[in-house]
């Protein structure tokens, strides 16, 4: 079966879900292949109230405030010190407060929201196989069923799929660097805390009422966990731990004739970078925007694919310096020659 869509994009994360209700909401037919067939379970989010714009504009603001299992006014910090706490900030409506959000249910929003407004969703996908005729990507063969658009959003996370057969470099700047996580029964704190030493830090967060998510980083590297506080050890572990991989990368190019990559298919930096889920998301809205930019003539590709390259790396290059001058103050363990240009 071949058929003809405006944009196609590959994953249905936070990335690729604001993605298609963005593109949607600037007039264009979208087809969204996930590969999953439900969502998948990731440790807890804390998003910053700051978020609150953004989920508002995709339209699952309300949704989140009724999910969200816990809504914490600020966080506590103990690194290399005693803990503090931080406020978010307070106006005239109250105190500013995140959204700790299962990211299960995050993604089950976003994927509503996508279909609500008419999108195209698969899920799960078959094995999706780009159509890349010299760099150029003209769609995917997914099973029978040729999909055709002129635009395609790779928001496929760290594997990628439409970046490896493009060709596309990821370069690292960082050492192999591997973040734990897991979850505990019991009660921690009302507020996330991040500790730290010189070997690295621990977040934890009440996700709902009986369950903790914890993630840590050992910034030496190394497979083996770090070791949890006393006090979240002794509690009774709830599901399996897991380990994902958070080296700092970013691909050799972010756009080209038909494409975009967004969210973690274009770069990744590690959790105490804490706008993983924001990058995602605006990531996603952005390429969405200047694919329809390119669709509707009003602007060139050409300067599209520049304008948005140029905005992901300036966001990303802050972020990591900033990352970098939180680890060369707080770890004084830390060799500073890990990180490099």
């Amino acid at each position: 079966m071949r058929e003809t869509t405006d944009v196609i994009i590959i994953g249905g994360g936070p990335a690729g879900a604001a993605a298609g209700i963005a593109a949607l909401g600037s007039g264009l037919r979208v087809s969204l292949f996930e590969a999953a067939g439900t969502p998948r379970e990731k440790p807890g989010e804390t998003l910053h109230p700051g978020i609150a714009p953004i989920l508002d504009r995709l339209g699952i603001l309300a949704g989140a405030e009724a999910a969200a299992g816990w809504r914490p006014d600020g966080q506590w910090t103990a690194w290399n010190a005693p803990p503090e706490l931080s406020r978010y900030g307070v106006d005239e409506c109250g105190a500013w407060r995140a959204f700790q959000l299962n990211r299960a249910m995050l993604d089950t929003l976003l994927l509503e929201r996508f279909v609500a407004l008419g999108g195209d969703l698969v899920r799960p996908a078959p094995a999706l196989v780009p159509m890349v005729t010299a760099g150029r990507v003209a769609g995917v063969v997914a099973d029978r069923r040729v999909v055709r658009a002129p635009l395609t959003i790779d928001a496929s996370g760290k594997r990628g799929l439409l970046r490896r057969a493009l060709g596309l470099t990821v370069r690292a700047i960082s050492r192999p660097l591997i973040a734990h996580y897991g979850y505990r029964r019991g009660f921690f704190d009302a507020h996330p805390m991040l500790v730290g030493d010189g070997d690295g830090w621990t977040w934890i967060a009440q996700v709902e009422p009986g369950k903790i998510a914890w993630v840590s980083l050992l910034l030496q590297g190394g497979k083996e966990p770090r070791r949890l506080p006393d006090a979240l050890a002794a509690m009774p572990e709830c599901g399996r731990p897991g380990a994902t991989d958070v080296t700092w990368r970013m691909a050799d190019r972010l756009a080209g004739p038909g494409w975009f990559l967004a969210g973690e298919a274009a770069c990744t930096l590690d959790p105490a970078a804490s706008q993983g889920v924001l990058r995602a998301l605006m990531s996603g809205m952005m390429a969405a925007h200047h694919a329809a930019q390119v669709r509707t003539g009003a602007t060139h590709a050409v300067e599209a694919e520049r304008s948005y390259s140029a905005w992901l790396q300036s966001w990303f290059q802050h972020d990591a310096a900033r990352l970098l001058t939180l680890y060369r103050t707080h770890a004084k363990n830390f060799p500073a020659t890990l990180f490099y240009a």
